[in-house]
């Protein structure tokens, strides 16, 4: 996984919907709104990293667990489902499909975090959205989705944000929904 300083956390999104427009769920879900949480009101950070006024163009992001990232080194790293029927460990009801992240941790198109094989536990790689009265939407495998609150604000300072004595409980929540072995 590559880390980026807090100087360039913030990814360029282009003030137009062509990439959403060309991926796979676009068929299924043809309203670029659906891609960004009206909450969200953070906005496109220029390449130079100006702020600019457009509003992002989404605010979710698939896990890793979820057919993850298939290039070479990822998928014999960072292990992943590729077929819903191959979901266990966790379980569809508790295995993460898309998350509400952080507008400062959204570097690519995945919500990665550390597994039982790869990365240190003690690291916030990406991080869940702080909006919703301190909380975040989460949807899973079996379709549902939930509102989760968090104990502690979640604020990258750095990335990777290393994981607090009283953000613990949350990261530990967050974690059990992505697969940790190969």
């Amino acid at each position: 996984m590559q880390h980026f300083s807090s100087a360039t956390r913030r990814t360029f999104q282009p003030p137009f919907t062509t990439v959403i427009e060309s991926g796979l769920l676009f068929s299924y879900a043809r309203s670029t709104a659906l891609y960004r949480c009206p909450a969200d009101v953070s906005t496109v950070v220029s390449l130079n990293g100006t702020r600019l006024s457009q509003l992002r163009n989404r605010s979710y992001n698939l896990s890793q667990s979820v057919n993850g990232d298939p290039t070479a080194w990822l998928a014999t790293h960072i292990p992943n489902f590729s077929r819903f029927s191959q979901i266990n460990g966790p379980n569809p009801s508790d295995c993460l499909v898309f998350i509400d992240e952080n507008e400062d941790t959204m570097l690519d198109t995945h919500f990665g975090m550390p597994t039982a094989n790869y990365g240190n536990t003690n690291q916030w790689w990406d991080m869940p959205s702080n909006r919703h009265g301190q909380g975040a939407n989460l949807s899973f495998a079996d379709s549902h989705a939930e509102h989760w609150r968090w104990t502690v604000p979640k604020s990258a300072q750095s990335n990777p944000m290393p994981v607090t004595t009283i953000d613990r409980p949350d990261y530990d929540r967050v974690r059990a929904l992505i697969r940790q072995n190969l």
